[in-house]
């Protein structure tokens, strides 16, 4: 049994026939019956196990992705993994989508966040971005990003009501203790100002001496 995820059927052929697996949804995902030989020539095929869009029965997946010889299926992102990325990104959840270097893949992450988009569903404006980036540098075959995440610097609380009790208080101890600085500085001023004038202050001027007379 393949099961479909998305919303949109998924074609797939094998050796002798083609197949429509219908659209569904997390909570209903749309089926079909395969035999294994069947699956194997699906995948040979096509790359639709390899990047999630169709996935198996989870009491059976791992037996199968093994059979097929699947590397690190555990990594591929599901339908909700990627809508939950799209939708409340963390720096973790955003890097897996920019380290996908298959074409077919990182396409079908960007076609879970047009369907939310399409449904009204809110997406950060920085994810859209980071998004069409990331799909610029796969049309210009770079398959490592050189996209560079960086943190969101975590909101300061609100101080408290004690806290901001403490700051009032503090804040008037500064301004009493500056006003008290003022006035001693303007009594300094004045002071200086006196001393200044005192020294400025002509002295008396010293007796004219009378002419000595020669006597004979």
């Amino acid at each position: 049994m393949v099961l479909n995820y998305s919303a949109s059927p998924v074609g797939i052929s094998t050796r002798y026939d083609s197949f429509l697996v219908p659209g569904g949804s997390l909570e209903s995902p749309g089926s079909l019956p395969l035999t294994f030989d069947e699956i194997a020539v699906v995948n040979s095929k096509s790359p639709v196990f390899k990047i999630g869009l169709l996935r198996f029965d989870p009491e059976y997946e791992a037996e199968l992705y093994e059979a097929l010889s699947v590397p690190s299926w555990k990594e591929i992102l599901t339908e909700e993994q990627i809508q939950d990325a799209l939708t409340n990104p963390t720096m973790e959840s955003s890097q897996k989508i920019l380290d996908i270097e298959n074409d077919a893949y990182f396409e079908r992450v960007r076609g879970v966040m047009i369907g939310l988009r399409n449904a009204g569903v809110d997406i950060p404006g920085k994810i859209e971005r980071m998004i069409e980036q990331r799909r610029l540098e796969l049309v210009h075959r770079q398959r490592k990003t050189e996209i560079k995440l960086v943190p969101n610097e975590p909101e300061k609380p609100a101080p408290s009501q004690e806290e901001f009790d403490a700051m009032k208080a503090q804040l008037s101890a500064m301004q009493e203790m500056m006003a008290k600085l003022i006035g001693n500085d303007d009594v300094n001023e004045s002071a200086m100002k006196s001393n200044q004038e005192a020294k400025q202050e002509p002295s008396a001027k010293p007796a004219a001496k009378k002419p000595r007379t020669n006597t004979k």
